[in-house]
């Protein structure tokens, strides 16, 4: 299930004003590095809640598999003249749960030979359809649902539960990444992230 955000729909107005500072080349990877690591890591609490979610299988590679894309970063924001950012405006940052690339070696197969994305078909529902699964054995059979499978929709009721969560987090992370840009010399996020932690934020360049 995909998580969308922009700095403006999120209520940051301190934030919204710090990135108005951030318009040379080293502001604006800063920025999104920021947007890439904070909603990275704000939105494994709806990974986790997925897995937990997760319906119950014969080996459980649903409930293993379920990880998230690394996101994606949309640089082209519509505003208006007076800096409204309009309806038509893509997301600045989105990211959404995904299957580990582990998860198509050990799926069933389709008549192509295609790994089979089922906790995707479980989520939107599976209609009647003869299909392929693999048994407790690891043999390969045909199986004939005479009947469709409703919703089971267990990433989209994890999503729910934890996107105060998740706002909280990437509100709270950003900010604090942000507040990096402001008090260092680094030329990217990641080298002051890793001088932060490995000098305990008193390093001569934190002062």
């Amino acid at each position: 299930m995909p998580f969308e955000v922009t700095t403006s729909a999120i209520g940051i107005k301190d934030t919204n004003k710090a990135l108005e500072n951030m318009a040379d080349e080293r502001g604006k990877k800063w920025k999104r590095d920021a947007f890439m690591k904070s909603g990275f890591e704000s939105f494994q609490h709806a990974v986790r809640k997925s897995r937990a979610n997760a319906p119950v299988g014969e080996t459980g590679l649903t409930k293993r598999s379920i990880t998230s894309t690394r996101g994606y970063y949309n640089k082209r924001i519509r505003t208006t003249s007076s800096g409204k950012i309009t309806k038509r405006t893509r997301n600045e940052y989105s990211i959404s749960t995904t299957l580990k690339n582990s998860f198509n070696a050990k799926a069933p197969k389709n008549r192509k030979g295609q790994a089979v994305r089922y906790p995707f078909m479980n989520e939107v529902g599976v209609p009647a359809q003869t299909y392929t699964r693999i048994s407790k054995n690891g043999m390969l059979h045909s199986v004939t649902r005479k009947a469709s499978r409703n919703p089971l929709l267990f990433q989209h009721r994890a999503l729910g539960t934890t996107a105060n969560k998740v706002v909280s987090t990437w509100n709270r992370k950003f900010s604090f990444y942000l507040d990096l840009y402001a008090k260092s010399t680094y030329a990217t996020l990641r080298g002051a992230h890793s001088a932060f932690i490995r000098t305990g934020g008193v390093g001569s360049k934190w002062k």
